[in-house]
């Protein structure tokens, strides 16, 4: 599978990542299965750098993001349930060379295999700063076991 993905700044996402390990503590193995990202779109290959400078150019007026509930979930592979709060401030294109747009745009914040998990409050998120990039993930056959490879970040 093929996304491009969004993702905040690593100064942002401090409280994240203590989220993601309650969330591990309580049971839910998959909190660390993905990275903190927001899947903006499925695409059938790779974005050149160039494509993704020029979808940044276009993202770049969004000055303000924000997460909040509900919490989403979303199936791309049909095993796993893609969770997390939904993703605010930020408008898509109407359509993207090759992709497909995903509705509604949430952050993964975890792997679940039911599509609603039992989750903690959601802390909000607020970032200003996040970059565009080409995403791979591959299912491996453990249970909430992925591979995955995060291309060269395009900053908005």
């Amino acid at each position: 599978m093929r996304f491009i993905v969004l993702i905040p700044h690593r100064d942002s996402c401090t409280q994240w990542h203590a989220y993601k390990q309650s969330l591990f503590a309580q049971g839910l193995y998959g909190a660390f299965s993905f990275p903190i990202a927001a899947p903006l779109a499925i695409v059938s290959r790779p974005y050149t750098p160039q494509a993704l400078k020029t979808l940044a150019a276009q993202l770049h007026k969004e000055k303000h993001l924000t997460t909040a509930p509900p919490l989403t979930c979303r199936a791309f592979d049909r095993q796993y349930y893609w969770c997390g709060p939904a993703l605010s401030g930020l408008t898509l294109p109407d359509s993207l060379p090759e992709g497909i747009i995903i509705q509604p745009l949430f952050l993964c914040v975890a792997l679940s295999d039911s599509p609603v998990p039992d989750m903690p409050h959601v802390p909000p998120l607020s970032f200003r700063v996040a970059a565009l990039a080409n995403c791979l993930v591959v299912p491996l056959k453990n249970r909430f076991s992925y591979r995955w490879f995060i291309g060269k970040r395009q900053w908005l």
